[in-house]
């Protein structure tokens, strides 16, 4: 797949994806019509092309780098965007094997990451171009600078007076504090990213299960779990935010699809967490 823009003084410009016979010129399909910020992806082929329109086409991969050729298109992608790297495939599942076992048998994450991520590069399964720019660095930004929130909130005494709170609304049981942790967590991971919601909570979770004389693994469990909650607005998970847009997704779209999950998930975890994970 690949996108394209219709180019300045195009040919292609005033003339429908049918008149032109896309399919056949250029041995591609395309999927969707992008115009003003918006989606097109019904009844597209009979809508007459403007300069700025961009493409989203599927084909195969010499065709796409043939179209790269073609003046009356900008192909967003080059030739080196698809290079054949089919037979190193093997190294990619090695890679993966790797990290999982190496994990299991209790070596850091981090360290058995690093390897996994060696192995692609040396085999060429990658670039260390690719590999660099394949970094979300603005992730790391955020959880750096996220990480420290999570201890100013444990030595400020913040975390305590939270927990305090909780306390206070649940009557001190155990299991009503599980239930205050898992939709605090559900609903404040709507807002913040999924990574760094629990460096934010785990203090507080920590505080309750001290003030409750209880485990603290169900309560830290209960945060990590609520990480992937975040099914009522886009904006906990990039993913969820890069195709709001291509797919048309209103707010209300998340709120009516993600609603009925998160209720059926919520009541699982307040089940399973304490026979997982007694108090």
């Amino acid at each position: 797949m690949a996108e394209a823009m219709v180019a300045p003084r195009s040919a292609l410009e005033g003339r429908t994806l049918r008149d032109v016979g896309f399919r056949d010129r250029y041995g591609l399909t395309v999927l969707a019509v992008w115009r003003e910020g918006r989606p097109i992806r019904t009844r597209f082929a009979d809508i007459p092309l403007r300069a700025g329109d961009g493409l989203l086409i599927q084909g195969p991969r010499q065709a796409l780098t043939t179209l790269g050729a073609d003046r009356d298109l900008i192909l967003f992608e080059t030739e080196s965007a698809w290079p054949d790297r089919e037979s190193r495939r093997v190294y990619a599942l090695l890679a993966t094997a790797a990290l999982v076992g190496l994990t299991l048998v209790g070596m850091p994450v981090a360290l058995a990451a690093a390897l996994a991520a060696g192995i692609i590069v040396l085999s060429g399964g990658l670039t260390m171009e690719e590999a660099y720019r394949a970094i979300d660095w603005r992730s790391l930004v955020l959880i750096g600078a996220m990480v420290p929130a999570g201890v100013a909130l444990e030595r400020t005494g913040a975390a305590s007076l939270l927990a305090a709170a909780l306390l206070r609304l649940m009557g001190g049981h155990p299991l009503g504090m599980l239930a205050a942790i898992l939709v605090a967590s559900t609903a404040i991971g709507h807002f913040v990213p999924s990574l760094i919601l629990p460096a934010i909570l785990a203090p507080m979770a920590i505080d309750a299960a001290s003030a409750l004389h209880a485990s603290a693994l169900p309560f830290a469990t209960a945060i990590i779990a609520a990480t992937g909650l975040g099914l009522l607005t886009p904006f906990s998970d990039p993913v969820m935010l890069m195709v709001m847009a291509p797919g048309g997704y209103r707010l209300q779209d998340y709120v009516r699809a993600g609603l009925p999950l998160v209720l059926i998930l919520l009541a699982v975890m307040l089940i399973v967490l304490p026979l997982a994970y007694p108090f």
